[in-house]
């Protein structure tokens, strides 16, 4: 990641051969035997980068692997019911408020981009606050779903630079083949004082549950085969950012309560307390339902 010198291999397996075959043919819907010939004399090999310490998967599929990985084997795993629930949305409206927050201007003078954006959930949430949403999404299928809910699709290689004010990555950088340069078109579609925000699963502590490995376990989930190409440790992210010329910040405290749990000057706290109460109760705001 970081072009060190090669640092350690951790672990070392054919795909064909126990126990990442029966990983394989367990962890993925579309996976069958005959899938493995796609794989015929591969090996899932674990390397540890000696300076930066980031744990890396040396096989890195190609694109027409990539589309029968995301689109067929992993088929079910991603549809539009996932996270189609309340939880999932207020968790989600509360990181768009956390990005209008850091932009520190008006949502109508915020442009934010999501970088593997899925369905498009994210940026149409931004969207609906009054930012002007974009997103990036490798799969076709739901790229192309966004674009009909109103997002404005763009790909890696035509973003434009010193456009963004924030950009949103939710668990994408460990799939990525190229993080460094990744990050590094990123960092140019960044604003002066933008933002963007890397979450990954977190990587601390996989050279040792690689020593005697349990692939059914989800400690292994950082370094999922052919999925999570990279393990990116706290020094490992910062080391990613530093060489994309970003410096580490992190997000004033208040911005933070204030987009979850809303927190408020003291003149406004009776009202935030009160405003519950008025709206079930307040006269000319009546809720009628149907018979069931």
């Amino acid at each position: 990641m970081c072009d060190a010198t090669p640092g350690r291999t951790l672990y070392r397996c054919r795909f064909e051969d126990p126990p990442i075959r029966d990983y394989l043919l367990g962890f993925y819907p579309g996976f069958g035997d005959a899938d493995l010939a796609l794989l015929a004399d591969g090996e899932l090999v674990i390397e540890e980068c000696a300076r930066c310490s980031c744990i890396w998967q040396r096989f890195a599929p190609a694109d027409g692997l990539l589309t029968t990985l995301y689109e067929s084997w992993a088929a079910g795993d991603g549809g539009l019911e996932r996270h189609d629930d309340l939880a999932y949305h207020r968790a989600a409206a509360e990181e768009v408020l956390l990005a209008l927050g850091l932009a520190g201007r008006r949502p109508s003078e915020v442009s934010v981009l999501d970088f593997g954006m899925g369905w498009g959930r994210w940026p149409r949430l931004a969207a609906a606050f009054g930012a002007r949403a974009y997103g990036v999404e490798l799969s076709a299928t739901q790229a192309a779903y966004a674009a009909t809910q109103g997002v404005t699709v763009l790909t890696l290689a035509d973003l434009p630079d010193a456009a963004f004010h924030f950009i949103n990555t939710e668990q994408v950088f460990e799939h990525l083949v190229e993080p460094r340069q990744t990050l590094l078109r990123l960092a140019r579609s960044l604003v002066p004082g933008g933002w963007i925000k890397i979450a990954v699963p977190d990587g601390t502590g996989m050279a040792k549950e690689l020593q005697r490995p349990d692939w059914r376990s989800r400690a292994l989930n950082p370094v999922a085969p052919l999925e999570h190409l990279n393990a990116f440790s706290d020094r490992a992210l910062g080391e990613l950012g530093s060489r994309a010329g970003l410096r580490r910040a992190r997000p004033p405290a208040t911005t933070v309560y204030t987009s979850t749990i809303g927190l408020w000057p003291p003149k406004r706290i009776a009202r935030g307390v009160a405003r519950p109460i008025v709206r079930r109760f307040t006269p000319g705001a009546t809720f009628f339902r149907a018979p069931s």
